[in-house]
């Protein structure tokens, strides 16, 4: 990308190769309709990797897994050192899986890697729930999120299943994994986490883990002079 553009239409193929924003911004103007899934600025990619970009304006769907920068990845996608300041509007009264950078990873084979990124747009929409602060959900295969920072501008739906970094839902026989090390949120976006600062809450986690018995997963933070810090995600 070699200038600051702004687009109305999404890339509907599927998306290959490596895009290079140079420190450039792409701003959307996007709207989905009742037929179409994965709205973003890239709907489908396979082998790719995503840097150096800047994307702000805004997705609007009434569909599931809107995204700031890719609807769907089912391969190999990197995306490093990325800005979304995207606005994300749906308005049903449905989990809707919309993501901050990714909508869905939905591939045996598919692996995902953020790092250097940071999100500071807004979800909108009174009525949804099920969002992902960077990935909307994880239906099959491994997502890293690496020394990312979350701190969205605005939240204004529901916080039910919603989570910090990435929801999993897995598909039947699927395996879906999330690691997240060295990152930031200055707010929770639902989900089980629990904020240690003493040795009581050390024995809250332990209680809480224990009363689990394994079935339910916490994300767990150190507080650090007011942000979030995780340190290990998916404790059980």
């Amino acid at each position: 990308l070699d200038a600051d553009i702004s687009v109305s239409k999404m890339v509907t193929a599927t998306y290959n190769g490596n895009f290079n924003g140079n420190g450039h911004t792409l701003d959307l103007d996007l709207r989905g309709d009742a037929e179409t899934n994965y709205v973003a600025p890239f709907g489908r990619v396979g082998e790719a990797t995503i840097k150096n970009l800047h994307v702000t304006g805004a997705v609007t769907s009434p569909q599931p897994y809107a995204a700031g920068l890719v609807g769907c990845a089912f391969s190999s996608l990197t995306i490093e050192n990325c800005q979304s300041s995207v606005t994300l509007l749906n308005q049903e009264d449905e989990a809707m899986s919309n993501g901050g950078f990714v909508g869905e990873v939905r591939g045996t084979l598919a692996k995902v890697v953020i790092s250097n990124s940071k999100f500071d747009g807004c979800f909108l929409g009174s009525l949804s729930y099920g969002h992902g602060g960077f990935v909307g959900n994880i239906a099959a295969g491994d997502v890293s999120i690496k020394n990312c920072l979350f701190a969205p501008d605005r939240i204004d739906t529901k916080t039910d299943q919603c989570e910090t970094w990435a929801r999993i839902n897995e598909l039947p026989g699927q395996s879906a994994k999330l690691s997240v090390t060295d990152c930031k949120a200055t707010r929770f976006f639902g989900g089980n986490h629990i904020t240690i600062k003493s040795a009581e809450d050390w024995e809250t986690l332990r209680s809480r883990v224990g009363q689990a018995g394994g079935k339910s997963d916490f994300t767990v933070f150190l507080e650090t002079g007011g942000e979030e810090v995780a340190r290990e995600e998916r404790f059980l």
